[in-house]
């Protein structure tokens, strides 16, 4: 992927892209030609999906692990994350 491919799916100016290729924090090797060739691993490594869930009132809570494990299926099947990668974290607020 070319480094102005990454900068644009990354959200990022080509100039911040670049300054993080000169530091090694992204991978890719640069053509004779002057083209900078971004590692697709790098950039897939990059992309975090979250799921929130929440519920209108505690009197629904029970619902709520029903509708995480529904949202968690979606992501999986949509491919939005890696069914092995996928971490599910909670965090109760009352």
């Amino acid at each position: 992927m070319k480094l102005s491919d990454y900068a644009k799916a990354q959200g990022v100016s080509y100039r911040t892209a670049w300054s993080w290729w000169k530091k090694g924090i992204i991978k890719g090797r640069q053509l004779p030609t002057g083209t900078i060739l971004i590692e697709t691993d790098a950039f897939f490594a990059s992309i975090v999906a979250c799921i929130y869930a929440r519920v209108s009132s505690s009197e629904n809570k029970s619902n709520l692990d029903r509708l995480a494990e529904r949202l968690s299926q979606y992501a999986a099947e949509d491919r939005l994350c890696r069914q092995q990668g996928c971490e599910r974290s909670r965090e109760w607020t009352e």
